[in-house]
C-alpha cells in the first residue's frame, strides 16, 4: 500500500491522496499520460495505474533496482530526476505532454527545482505539478542524516549533489511563482499549498 494515506503524509484529518481525489477524480477515467518521480518499491504507480484505468503511468528513478517495478501500462526510467537525457526520454515516449507531473523523488532542492524546469514545459495546458513533501526542505544538512540512516533507497546513486537543502531555495522558488501569477504573467494559473506539498495548474 501506498504511504501517501499514512499519517506522516496528511494533516488535519485529510492525507495526501483525499487532496489528490478533489483535483483528480473528476478526469481519472480519461486516458493520459502521468509520471511521477520516485519509485521505490513500486506501490504509489501501481495505485495510480488502478486509479487511472486508462491512463500510462510513468516513473523516474535513479535505483537500477526499480525497473522490477515496471508492468502493464507503467513505465520505468532509471536515471536522476536531473538529467536532461532521462527526463527527455521520458516526455519523448509520453508524446510530449504530461496531464499530472508529481515529484516524489530526492527530496532534494536542487533536484526537485531542476526537475520542474526540465519538466514542466512538458505538462499540458490545465496540467497539474506537484512537488510532494516539501516539509523536507527544512531538513539543511540533517538531510545527510535521513539519508544515511537509509530512509529513502538509492540516493547512494546520486553523485556530485550536496545534500543540504536550504530552504531560501525553495522560498525563492514558490515567491517567483506568486510574484507571477500575481503579475499576470507566466504559465501558472494556481499554486495551492498544503500541509506537505504544493500543487501547480498550468494555464489553460
Amino acid at each position: 500500500m501506498t504511504d501517501k494515506h499514512d499519517p506522516n503524509h496528511g494533516f488535519a484529518g485529510s492525507s495526501y491522496l483525499d487532496t489528490y481525489h478533489r483535483y483528480l477524480g473528476g478526469i481519472r477515467e480519461l486516458p493520459m499520460n502521468i509520471l511521477e518521480i520516485g519509485v521505490r518499491d513500486g506501490c504509489s504507480h501501481r495505485m495510480w495505474r488502478e486509479y487511472f484505468p486508462n491512463s500510462t503511468i510513468y516513473g523516474i528513478d535513479i535505483d537500477p533496482r526499480c525497473k522490477a517495478s515496471q508492468s502493464d501500462r507503467i513505465k520505468i526510467y532509471i536515471g536522476s530526476q536531473s538529467d536532461p537525457q532521462i527526463t527527455q526520454a521520458v516526455c519523448n515516449d509520453a508524446g510530449g505532454q504530461f496531464d499530472v507531473v508529481l515529484d516524489d523523488g530526492s527530496h532534494v532542492n536542487e533536484l526537485t527545482l531542476k526537475s520542474f524546469d526540465l519538466l514542466f514545459p512538458h505538462v499540458k495546458r490545465g496540467g497539474l505539478y506537484i512537488i510532494e513533501d516539501t516539509g523536507c526542505t527544512y531538513y539543511g544538512e540533517d538531510l545527510k542524516d535521513h539519508i544515511v540512516r537509509g530512509q529513502w533507497p538509492g540516493m547512494q546513486y546520486n553523485q556530485g549533489v550536496d545534500f543540504n537543502n536550504k530552504r531560501e531555495d525553495m522560498d525563492s522558488f514558490f515567491n517567483r511563482v506568486i510574484k507571477d501569477i500575481d503579475s499576470k504573467r507566466g504559465e501558472i494559473e494556481w499554486i495551492h499549498f498544503y500541509s506537505g506539498f504544493a500543487i501547480m495548474k498550468k494555464v489553460s
